[in-house]
């Protein structure tokens, strides 16, 4: 058996990942890629390709045939990669586990005023409230009142 590299990696949905055969083209003589029962085949020596993969939104560039590309990854697109490189020195094998996760949710601008709103609420009734509560008390008074000498004489009859 020969070693084989094993990654595993998390992409959300939507994104973009490009997997990389670490490969030496003076040395190379095959790249085999395979998915499921999707194979992508690069003779580099008889300069043919054989390929059945069927997404439109995987690509494998002819000039570089050592790197696969997923664009706008969906969750049928999760599983495993393996990429097998041929050549004069034997086979080597790199694999990628790629599982794809929901894109986090983003907070819109909308709720972000919500966030803002219920505060300010908050603080213009603290504040609104006491002012609300203070004019109705100072209304209520005779216009010969004084603060002062009411609490003077409330607190001198009780002496008595």
């Amino acid at each position: 058996t020969h070693p084989v590299d094993h990654r595993d990696v998390l992409v959300s949905r939507g994104d973009s990942i490009m997997f990389t055969c670490n490969i030496s083209n003076a040395n190379t003589t095959q790249i085999n890629w395979t998915k499921g029962r999707s194979v992508f085949v690069h003779s580099i020596l008889r300069n043919q390709t054989f390929s059945n993969f069927t997404s439109h939104r995987l690509r494998i560039d002819l000039n570089l045939p050592s790197k696969l590309n997923i664009f706008n990854a969906q969750h049928d697109d999760a599983g495993l990669y393996v990429c097998n490189v041929t050549g004069k020195r034997g086979l080597r094998t790199t694999e990628w586990n790629l599982t794809v996760s929901e894109k986090p949710q983003e907070i819109s601008p909308s709720l972000y005023f919500l966030y803002i709103l219920t505060p300010v609420i908050g603080f213009l009734l603290c504040g609104f409230t006491p002012a609300v509560c203070l004019c109705r008390k100072l209304r209520t008074r005779t216009p010969n009142q004084n603060p002062v000498q009411d609490q003077f004489h409330l607190q001198s009859e009780g002496e008595v």
